[in-house]
Order: structure tokens, then sequence, then C-alpha cells
């Protein structure tokens, strides 16, 4: 019987040794790294103020990449907000081509792959609280693609899983892109 030690096996054996000790410099006591950082809320969502009625002065049209939408998306630039969560709060102002508006107040978390949640609907002008909503993946669908840009191009910084300053989103919606 050989005595040598398979290749292979060694090989094995060195990476998963640099794997442990990669663990245990990063992450003390061997704890294990959290999928995705969501911290618990600092104010109650529904103790946050509801915002002002859209103004179309404030409207900040949204264009969105890909196929052509039958709507137009604005995005009222005085309502935008980040909570204390980290949380980015918009007015979304949602229009058909004759002129029909759905109006929502909306939130993003900035986490690996995104959630939105409608905290209430325009109806009468003024806003109707959701009592029941709750954070969701985001959309892929057509009717909700506007989230997926909001989260991926305007309002997040992609590598820190954190919303963007709110200068630089109004910016970003200003400009269509940011850089």
């Amino acid at each position: 019987m050989n005595n040598k030690p398979m290749p292979w096996l060694v090989v094995l054996l060195t990476l998963m040794s640099a794997t442990v000790a990669a663990e245990e410099s990063f992450l003390p006591n061997m704890q294990r790294a959290p999928k995705e950082v969501i911290t618990d809320h600092a104010l109650p969502e529904d103790q946050v103020p509801l915002p002002a009625w859209p103004r179309d002065a404030d409207l900040l049209e949204l264009t969105l990449d890909g196929a052509a939408s039958p709507f137009r998306y604005f995005i009222d630039r005085q309502q935008l907000l980040i909570d204390k969560n980290g949380v980015v709060r918009y007015v979304i102002v949602i229009e058909s081509r004759n002129g029909g508006r759905n109006v929502a107040y909306e939130g993003i978390r900035c986490s690996a792959k995104g959630q939105a949640k409608t905290f209430a609907y325009g109806a009468s002008n003024q806003f109707v609280v959701l009592t029941d909503a709750q954070w969701e993946p985001l959309a892929t669908s057509a009717s909700l693609y506007y989230q997926q840009e909001l989260w991926r191009f305007h309002f997040c910084n992609a590598l820190e899983f954190r919303p963007r300053p709110k200068t630089d989103i109004l910016y970003s919606l200003t400009a269509q892109r940011a850089h």
C-alpha cells in the first residue's frame, strides 16, 4: 500500500483549512454571517405620518428601461425621504395614456435583492392606509417593474445595501441614471 497522500486530498484539506481561517478572521467566535442585514424598525411604520398629496409641479418623471410602457411614472420630489430604518419612502404617480392616475405611498428596502411595501393608496386626493401591507420581494411583473428600476438605478447603493443620500437620489432621477 502506498503511504503517499493523494494529491487531491491534500488540495481539499488545504482549501478547507483556508476557508476556516478566513471565516475566523472575519467572524469572531465562528458566528455565521447573516444572509441579509435588515435592522429592526426604530420607528413603527404605522407611526410615520402620511405624505401630502402630490402636486404636479413636484413630480419627476421616471423613464423605464426595456419595453415601452402604456404608463408614465412620476416620483414626488417633495415627499421622498429616507427613514430611520433605512427605508426609502416615496410617492409614486402612475398615469395612463388617457390621463387616469394611480397614486401610492411606498417604500423600498435596499437589501441584497430589494424589498418593497405599499403603505397607502391614493383615493379622492388623500391617502388610505393599508393595514395589512407586508414587505415583499421586488416584483418582476410589468406593472411593478418601476420598483426594480428605483431599487437598482436610483435609490440604493448596491455594494453596501443601504440607501443613497437623498441629494444623490434626486440627481439620479433628474439625470435618469446615476453613474
